[in-house]
């Protein structure tokens, strides 16, 4: 089990026909010619509660609507609590 924290960034691809269309667009201009993440989002808390821009509008959401994708998570290694807030309020803005 993965332990997410706050300020956690994911990749996935959702494997629908927009999706393809982005990887299609991506791998052409990519200097290996590869694309495999077609979306983005930031984890906002240990629930694993994400923060998400969807086809229609900003999202919260949570890791669970992304079954059998891939999935990238990256963490900044200064990320911490207050890091963290300081930054999200400003995405939120």
């Amino acid at each position: 089990m993965i332990n997410f924290q706050a300020g956690d960034i994911f990749l996935t691809d959702s494997g629908n026909i927009i999706s393809t269309g982005i990887n299609a667009v991506q791998g052409w201009w990519s200097l290996d010619g590869i694309s495999k993440y077609t979306h983005a989002g930031i984890i906002v808390d240990d629930t694993n509660k994400t923060f998400e821009a969807m086809f229609k509008g900003i999202e919260y959401s949570n890791l669970d609507h992304i079954p059998n994708q891939p999935l990238l998570v990256a963490r900044h290694q200064f990320m911490s609590p207050k890091v963290f807030i300081k930054a999200f309020e400003r995405l939120k803005y």
